[in-house]
């Protein structure tokens, strides 16, 4: 008799023993708040199905794409009240050309050194953006130090280191070979505060009859 209840007194401890190691494995912790064993509290455990099935956000595509690049140089055919028709760049400063450069057959710059510090040549890089400038006569020419400048109609274009603000002309007639440049690369002969030309005499005229003069 008393040997069945020591086996049953075993018995039941071992089922004990049991019921408690699997408690603490489900959910117990080591006393410090740290959970220990069991799938669900391992933060380390692989992710289910459902959440390995959904699509991961796409950030490839986004790293991918380049960003947009504005032209480093900007043309626009400007008419202003003291000049007339000129060229300017994107921000409004005017370019110019020098009558001593020659634009065809191929196009050269004379303007280097002390020159070019005076007058800085408008470098190229990359295709500029136009506003009432053809493309057909944009172009460039190699520089003795390797850089290309921009041409218009052959001739090469320069900015005037004595223009304090866009908008000014201080480069315009000097030396009677610089000149504010055309968006046809021709040069602009304003020369604004002069005295005004003597007025051309006047021409006899004939009608055709139809409200129409011309002259002779």
């Amino acid at each position: 008799m008393k040997a069945r209840t020591r086996t049953a007194t075993a018995a039941g401890g071992v089922l004990a023993a049991s019921a408690l190691f699997t408690a603490c494995g489900a959910g117990g912790g080591d006393g410090y708040g740290n959970a220990s064993g069991g799938s669900t509290s391992n933060p380390l455990a692989a992710p289910s199905a459902a959440a390995s099935a959904a699509p991961a956000p796409s950030v490839k595509k986004t790293l991918s794409e380049p960003a947009e690049v504005a032209p480093a140089l900007q043309l626009v055919a400007a008419q202003t009240k003291a000049l007339g028709w000129v060229v300017t760049d994107g921000k409004g400063w005017i370019l110019y050309r020098f009558d001593k450069d020659r634009a065809k057959p191929t196009p050269q710059s004379m303007c280097t050194g002390a020159c070019a510090q005076k007058w800085p040549p408008v470098l190229v890089h990359g295709k500029p953006a136009l506003k009432g400038v053809s493309p057909a006569l944009v172009g460039k020419v190699r520089r003795d130090d390797g850089t290309w400048q921009l041409t218009l109609h052959g001739w090469p274009v320069y900015r005037f280191a004595g223009d304090a603000k866009p908008g000014q002309w201080k480069g315009q007639a000097v030396g009677g070979t610089w000149h504010a440049i055309k968006r046809n690369g021709a040069r602009n002969t304003v020369l604004p505060g002069a005295a005004p030309a003597a007025p051309a005499a006047a021409q006899p005229t004939i009608s055709d009859g139809y409200g129409n003069s011309s002259s002779y």
